[in-house]
């Protein structure tokens, strides 16, 4: 959501002690901070979003999955298949074709999900707390 070609990153409050863990989980929690402004945008536009569903590489890591879903206070619900977008444009044919009713219908009907992670909610508070200062951040450097 930082649309600005000159933006550049940076970690805040580093000391010695941290490791290349502590930087691995701080360039993640990056990213899940600008999905969560991603989100807020689209339930502002739309309406607030119940659950995000998800697919790719990143919903093999138990703990990014559960990361994502304490960052945006949000349940995060993982399809079965990794072809989402296929399922997609199935979905968007046979809507055309009269096939089924809605998308909606057709994902209740055609798609199978895994695991459902749900956000924790003394990590959704803190995270909440870590959206607002990032939010700052980006709005100070724009």
């Amino acid at each position: 959501p930082v649309w600005n070609a000159e933006a550049r990153g940076s970690y805040h409050n580093v000391a010695w002690q941290h490791t290349q863990a502590h930087f691995a989980r701080a360039t993640l929690e990056g990213v899940a901070l600008n999905l969560n402004q991603i989100k807020a945008i689209l339930d502002q536009q739309i309406s607030p979003t119940q659950v995000i569903h998800a697919n790719g590489g990143f919903t093999r890591s138990d703990f990014w999955v559960q990361l994502v879903a304490d960052v945006l206070g949000t349940a995060v619900k993982i399809n079965e298949t990794n072809e989402s977008g296929c399922v997609g444009a199935i979905l968007l044919a046979m809507k055309a074709l009269g096939e089924i009713s809605s998308l909606e219908a057709g994902v209740e009907k055609h798609v199978k999900f895994g695991k459902t992670y749900e956000p924790n909610p003394a990590n959704a508070t803190f995270y909440k707390k870590c959206a607002k200062e990032f939010k700052e951040r980006i709005n100070g450097r724009q």
